[in-house]
């Protein structure tokens, strides 16, 4: 059962990964990628951005949130990508994780964020001026 929209998270700045992949690898040295991974998995890597415990992340969520995602994920909604940003040491999307655990859903797609390596970052700047060279050729 899919539950999560692919390409949406609820944020601008995250959706414009999607469509600016290479202006954010390029100009701000950012990589982003939908990976998927179980719920512990996400928790654990949620605590770990945030330099907290898997104790306090699922000790801060609301299991009346939980529960209402988990109706509605049941229903057929689709809710929008969680994300684990590393860089920007955030996440987004425990609610919808952990109601997506309730329905016994073993793995679920989440975006993240990284810092690209100086190689991605040459590479992607290289392919940039190739082809903005080859737009002044024409």
């Amino acid at each position: 059962m899919q539950v999560f929209q692919l390409t949406n998270t609820g944020m601008s700045y995250y959706n414009d990964m999607f469509s600016n992949s290479e202006y954010f690898l390029r100009a701000k040295g950012i990589k982003a990628e939908v990976v998927n991974m179980s719920p512990l998995q996400y928790f654990t890597k949620s605590a770990q951005i945030r330099g907290s415990t898997l104790e306090k992340e699922t000790r801060i969520t609301n299991i009346n949130d939980v529960n209402e995602y988990a109706k509605k994920m049941k229903s057929g909604v689709k809710f929008h990508l969680p994300v684990l940003d590393y860089v920007g040491r955030t996440q987004e999307g425990r609610h919808r994780v952990l109601a997506a655990k309730q329905l016994k859903i073993k793995s679920v797609p989440v975006l993240v964020v990284k810092k690209a390596s100086n190689y991605e970052i040459e590479k992607a700047h290289k392919k940039y001026m190739v082809k903005l060279y080859s737009n002044f050729k024409k």
